[in-house]
Formats: C-alpha cells, structure tokens, sequence
C-alpha cells in the first residue's frame, strides 16, 4: 500500500518548505500525506495509495432518537481503512466493512429529535466536504384506528389517533405490505386512504417516516396494530330492483 516516490528538483530556495502531495494513476488522485516539508537531507517520500473513501447515501437516512438502528452507508472504496468510524453530528460509532461499496454502523441514541450532519471518519479526515444530512424522529406512539376493517376493493379513509404527531414531518401508512400516504390533520390525528387487497385477511398497520421508510409508530399495547379486510356481501336486492327498472323499459 506505499509507493516510493524520486523527489524532483524543484528549484526551491529555501530548506522547510511545506508542499502538497499527490499521486494519480490514469487521473484517479490518491490520498496522500497533508504536506511534505523539503529540507537538506530529503531525497525519497513514500505516499500512500489508497484512494479516498467516498459516501454516497445512507439507507435508512432516519432512526428513532433512541438509537440501536443499523444504517448502511453506501459509497466507493469504504474498506480504505479499517479505522473509520461513523459520525453523527457531535458522537461517533464505530463501522463495520461489509465490502468496499458498504459499511454498517448502529445509530446511536439521541437526546433530541432533529436532523444531524453525518461523516465517515477516518483518521482526521472526513470523506465528503459537505456531510450527509440524518434524521432522529420520535415515535408515534397510536392509540386508536377508526375504522379497524374496511372492504377488499379498499378506497375508505382510515383515522389514525395518536400521542403526539410531529406536523413538520412526512409520514405513511403501511397495510401489509401495501404502502399509501398519510395526512397529518392535527397534533393527535391523521387519516389515510386504505389501498386495495386482494384477500380478506388481518394486516399489520404501521407508520413509516415518509423520507427513509423507517417504521416509527408504535402501539399502545405491546401488541402490533392490525386492520382487517372483508369481502363485501353482494347486495341482490339492488341487483333485482335494477334488472327489473330494466325490464319495465323493454
């Protein structure tokens, strides 16, 4: 992982000057030290070759404040060194390599919510200029939801009671596996438009935080909220009454 390096005749004039160095191959610039200091006796500089890790996203870009969720970061070249650490906002956490284009780190708590700046961390060097934005959210603790079945062709609005919902924040309502959005009317409601099923059966509803998918609601028993689809009863007496208006304009 070192390369040595001729030093080329500069022409400087004086000894302790500090200059930059670099190495590239095919133009990729490679890390090298912060500066060189040039003195009577320098004549070779090893420069190290790894390339700079970069951070591309984080998934998911959100935890509950109280920490323990794992957050995969995604970029380039993120097994580079094996004492990167993560970074949120003031607190750091150590990373785990799983491969070059990923590394997991455990979010940790926080004593607040909001969103925080996040980098990889490794030495004194930061992998992006700018970080990378991550929220903490507080969970939806949910009281009650009205009504708690609904017809398989779905279209009904769902009320959703809570503790306290954050008016600031986007948020989803998730029946099984079908996802929809959810409007936040006040500080305790919100209502959803239930999606369609294709079998009558019980489903776990939950709230996801809109921008990163994180699961935040959770139910006031310790039990999972669930909602149940039914298969409406056809109404043949419409249908006879219908077939018989017909039959009087024939």
């Amino acid at each position: 992982e070192l390369i040595e390096c001729e030093l080329p005749a500069l022409g400087l004039k004086d000894i302790d000057t500090r200059v930059s160095v670099e190495i590239s191959n095919n133009g990729n610039i490679f890390v090298g030290p912060p500066a060189f200091i040039f003195t009577e006796i320098s004549t070779r500089v090893a420069v190290n070759t790894r390339r700079r890790p970069k951070v591309l996203k984080l998934s998911p870009s959100s935890a509950l404040v109280r920490g323990g969720a794992m957050i995969r970061v995604i970029g380039e070249h993120l097994d580079a060194y094996d004492d990167s650490v993560c970074q949120f906002g003031d607190n750091s956490t150590s990373a785990q390599i799983l491969s070059p284009k990923m590394i997991v780190c455990g979010a940790l708590p926080s004593a607040a919510a909001g969103t925080v700046s996040f980098n990889l961390v490794y030495g004194n060097e930061f992998t992006t200029a700018e970080p990378l934005k991550f929220a903490f959210i507080k969970p939806i603790v949910l009281r009650d939801v009205i009504p708690s079945s609904g017809p398989l062709q779905g279209g009904t609005s769902v009320l959703l009671r809570a503790d306290a919902f954050d008016l600031t924040t986007s948020i989803s309502c998730k029946f099984g596996d079908a996802t929809v959005d959810a409007e936040i009317l006040s500080p305790t409601t919100a209502s959803c438009r239930l999606p369609p099923s294709q079998y009558a059966d019980v489903v776990q509803l939950t709230l996801l935080y809109s921008d990163s998918g994180e699961v935040i609601a959770v139910a006031a028993p310790l039990t999972p909220t669930t909602f149940a689809y039914y298969d409406e009863p056809i109404n043949y007496s419409i249908i006879e009454s219908v077939y018989r208006l017909w039959k009087m304009g024939m």
